[in-house]
C-alpha cells in the first residue's frame, strides 16, 4: 500500500517521500475524472427514456428498462471483479477496465433496435462496474481512515457531478448530435483520461500481487464475514435502502417533467442540472466534516432531507420549485451514501477491494429495484402517490438509524 510505504521510508527521505504523495495525489485526480465519465454516461441515459422510446417505436415503460440494464449488471461484476483486484492487485486489474470504458460506449453506436442498445446497456454494466469499487478500495489504500474523508469526497463529488452533468448534457445536446453522438464523446473523453491514468499507474508501487485467496468458496466465506457483523450488515443493508430510494425518484424525474410541465428536451436537462451539483461542488467539504466529527449525524441528515424532498415533489408545485427541491434531495445522498461508503473501507482491510465491491454491487442493485418498483407504482397510482410512498419510506430508514447507529459509526 501506498500508505504503508509512507510509514516505512525514514523521515530524512523527505523528497522520496514527497514524491509518493504526489503520485497518490496524481492517481486520485485522474481516478476522479473517470468515476465522473462512467456515472455521466450512466445517467445521461435516464432523461433520455422518452426520446429514444420514440425514436425506436417503443412505449415509454419498456424503455425505463435500460436503466436497470446497466444498473443491474454493474452491480452483480463487481462481486466477481473486487475479489479479483484484491488478488491480482488494483492498479493491475484497473488497466483492463479502463480499456473497456473506451471501447464500450463506442459500439453502443452500432445499435439499430431497441433490443440491441438494451443489449449494449447490459455490457457497459458488466464492463464498468468494477472501477468503481477498485477506486474506492485504492483510496482506502492510498490513505489512513482519519483523513480517508476528503478524497473519498471527491470520488462522490464526481458521482454526483456526473449525474447532474449527464442528466443535463443528454437531454441538452442528443438534439443537435443525437444519441449516438452522445456516447462517441464519451469514448472520445475516456481516452484523453485513461491514457494519463495509465502513466500515473505505471509509478505506483505495486501491492497486493499476492493477495487473499480467489476461490468461491474463500470468496463466499469472506462475503459472508462481512455482513455477520452488525456493522457490516447495517451499512450494507443501508446502502441498498437509500439506492433503492434515490434511483426510484431519479430515474423517473425526466419523464415526471414532461408529462407534468411539458417541457422540451432542452429545458429538461436544465431543470435536472441541479441533482448532483451539491455533491460536486461540496462532497469533499462533507468528506472533511466527517473525518471530523464523525458520521452518523450526518447520515441520518441525508436520510430525513431526501425523504421529506420526495414528500415535496408529491405537491403541485411549479416546475422551478421541483428543481429546487431535486437539488435539496440529491444533497441528501451526499450526505448519506459517500459516508456510508467511508464505513465500509474500515470494515475488512486485507479484502478492502471485496468489501468496496459488496457495496457497489449493494447499491447499484438498489438503483435497478428502485427504478422498477418506482416505475410500478408510477403505472399503478401515478406519481404523487408514488413520491408519497418514497417519502414516508426515506423516513421511516431515518427513524431506524436512530437505533442502529451506535457511536462507533464514527
Amino acid at each position: 500500500m501506498i500508505g504503508a510505504v509512507e510509514l516505512a521510508l525514514p523521515r530524512a527521505d523527505a523528497a522520496a517521500s514527497a514524491g509518493v504523495v504526489d503520485v497518490r495525489g496524481r492517481i486520485t485526480r485522474y481516478l476522479v475524472l473517470e468515476i465522473f465519465l462512467i456515472f455521466f454516461q450512466g445517467f445521461m441515459v435516464a432523461p433520455l427514456v422518452p426520446r429514444l422510446a420514440h425514436t425506436f417505436g417503443t412505449d415509454i415503460d419498456r424503455a425505463g428498462t435500460l436503466v436497470p440494464a446497466y444498473a443491474l449488471p454493474f452491480g452483480i461484476v463487481c462481486l466477481v471483479v473486487g475479489p479479483l483486484a484484491d488478488r491480482y492487485g488494483r492498479a493491475n486489474v484497473l488497466r483492463y477496465l479502463l480499456g473497456a470504458a473506451i471501447v464500450v460506449p463506442v459500439l453502443t453506436v452500432t445499435a439499430a433496435t431497441f433490443g440491441g442498445l438494451f443489449g449494449w446497456r447490459i455490457a457497459a454494466g458488466i464492463a464498468l462496474g468494477g472501477i468503481a469499487p477498485i477506486t474506492l478500495a485504492m483510496v482506502a489504500e492510498m490513505y489512513p481512515y482519519a483523513e480517508r474523508g476528503r478524497p473519498v469526497g471527491w470520488i462522490f463529488g464526481a458521482i454526483a457531478g456526473g449525474m447532474a452533468i449527464g442528466a443535463t448534457a443528454g437531454p441538452w445536446l442528443e438534439p443537435s448530435i443525437g444519441w449516438r453522438g452522445l456516447f462517441l464523446v464519451v469514448g472520445v473523453a475516456n481516452v484523453a483520461v485513461v491514457a494519463p491514468l495509465a502513466r500515473a499507474l505505471a509509478l505506483r508501487p505495486s501491492a497486493w500481487t499476492h493477495g487473499p485467496s480467489i476461490r468461491p468458496r474463500d470468496i463466499a466465506r469472506a462475503y459472508a464475514a462481512l455482513l455477520r457483523t452488525r456493522r457490516g450488515a447495517t451499512v450494507y443493508g443501508y446502502v441498498f435502502l437509500n439506492g433503492v430510494f434515490h434511483s426510484g425518484v431519479f430515474s423517473w424525474l425526466g419523464v415526471f417533467f414532461i408529462e407534468r410541465y411539458h417541457l422540451a428536451p432542452r429545458e429538461l436537462g436544465f431543470a435536472l442540472l441541479g441533482y448532483g451539483i451539491p455533491g460536486f461542488l461540496l462532497g469533499p467539504v462533507v468528506g472533511r466534516l466527517a473525518d471530523r466529527f464523525g458520521r452518523r449525524w450526518l447520515i441520518r441528515g441525508g436520510f430525513v432531507l431526501a425523504g421529506v424532498c420526495a414528500l415535496v415533489l408529491a405537491a403541485p408545485l411549479p416546475a422551478l420549485a421541483v428543481t429546487v427541491t431535486i437539488t435539496a434531495l440529491s444533497f441528501g445522498f451526499d450526505l448519506s451514501h459517500p459516508l456510508l461508503a467511508g464505513i465500509v473501507t474500515s470494515l475488512d482491510p486485507v479484502r478492502t477491494a471485496q468489501a468496496m465491491a459488496l457495496n457497489t454491487f449493494t447499491i447499484f442493485i438498489g438503483l435497478g429495484v428502485g427504478s422498477l418498483v418506482f416505475g410500478v407504482l408510477r403505472a399503478a397510482v401515478g406519481f404523487s402517490p408514488a413520491f408519497v410512498c418514497f417519502g414516508i419510506f426515506q423516513l421511516a430508514i431515518a427513524a431506524a438509524s436512530l437505533v442502529l447507529f451506535d457511536r462507533s459509526w464514527r
